[in-house]
């Protein structure tokens, strides 16, 4: 810049003082002619006079040169302010578009169940054809957040669970899943799932009395070596040799690496009634990729449609 200031100083000097012949002239013997200096004198006044005015002229372009920039890095950051303005509106507007397709979509869900409670007698066929509805709903709407694979199922207490006295080890059984993952999702004969042998129910097992803390929400279940689940009886055990988050990542059999499950269960029960008498199993939504939920909002969404669905899988036992 400085360079810059001396280049148009030296540059504006010589063409003011130099600019031609007669401007020469005048330049180098003012001093002599108007003040009566000798020649050789009023030369050195000339030469003294042109660099005064170079400096001058230098120092003022600088200045200009400053103010100049400092003009446009204020325009850059007005420019950068009002981008990250839009950016960040855009996000709120995708977030607030996220959470009301959630709405709509939600709506559409428990209209059909709505329409199930207003018959005395509901058939187990109408029951699925709504719950299948429901997984595929949710599946729908999670994938709309982020370019993910979700899955979605709903798992219930094996027909010989004692509903009054239930135990860590009650068997759990899929009722159904969202139809996309049931088609690659086959459970081989024989495995049986209980609640003891998976962190996720067990875990929200032992807190279901406690509506704050009675769900399951793993954002990296690779990472946590304590994770237990039947269905790498499915998909293959880990290596005993992987103790580090790098190699259970490189060893993973399972297809998905984070999961959320809540109890299907009343968000809110009469005082006198345990929360583990009105249990009747889980809702759950796994992702293949890691950090694919959010901690409160899909929480508290996923309690509210499992206390949607409680009634009408309730109806299912009762015919039992």
């Amino acid at each position: 810049m400085f360079k810059r200031a001396l280049i148009d100083g030296f540059k504006w000097s010589t063409k003011w003082y130099l600019g031609s012949f007669s401007t020469a002239i005048a330049t180098f013997f003012f001093f002599n002619k108007y003040l009566e200096f000798d020649t050789i004198r009023s030369i050195r006044y000339g030469v003294a006079l042109f660099f005064v005015s170079f400096l001058v002229k230098t120092i003022i372009q600088y200045v200009k040169l400053i103010d100049q920039l400092e003009t446009k890095i204020e325009e850059k950051d007005q420019q950068i302010e009002i981008l990250n303005s839009r950016k960040e509106k855009k996000k709120q507007l995708s977030v607030s578009s996220f959470y009301g397709e959630s709405i709509i979509i939600l709506k559409e869900i428990f209209s059909n169940f709505h329409y199930l409670r207003k018959h005395e007698s509901i058939e187990r066929k109408q029951m699925m054809t709504s719950l299948i509805y429901l997984c595929n709903g949710l599946k729908e709407l999670f994938e709309k957040r982020f370019n993910h694979n979700y899955s979605i199922c709903i798992k219930v207490l094996g027909p010989d669970s004692d509903l009054e006295n239930l135990t860590v080890h009650a068997e759990v059984i899929t009722l159904c899943r969202d139809e996309k993952s049931y088609k690659r999702r086959s459970v081989p004969n024989g495995i049986k799932h209980n609640i003891f042998d998976n962190t996720c129910f067990n875990e929200i097992f032992h807190n279901i009395d406690t509506t704050s803390k009675s769900y399951y929400l793993n954002n990296d279940i690779v990472e946590d070596k304590y994770y237990k689940n039947t269905s790498f009886n499915v998909y293959g055990e880990l290596p005993n040799d992987c103790h580090t988050a790098e190699e259970r990542r490189k060893n993973w059999t399972l297809p998905y690496k984070s999961e959320l499950v809540v109890p299907i269960t009343p968000v809110t029960t009469l005082a006198h009634t345990e929360r583990k008498k009105q249990f009747l199993g889980y809702l759950c939504v796994d992702c293949n990729e890691t950090d694919s939920f959010h901690n409160k909002y899909d929480v508290e969404m996923l309690k509210g449609v499992a206390d949607g669905i409680f009634d009408i899988i309730k109806h299912s036992y009762k015919k039992q």
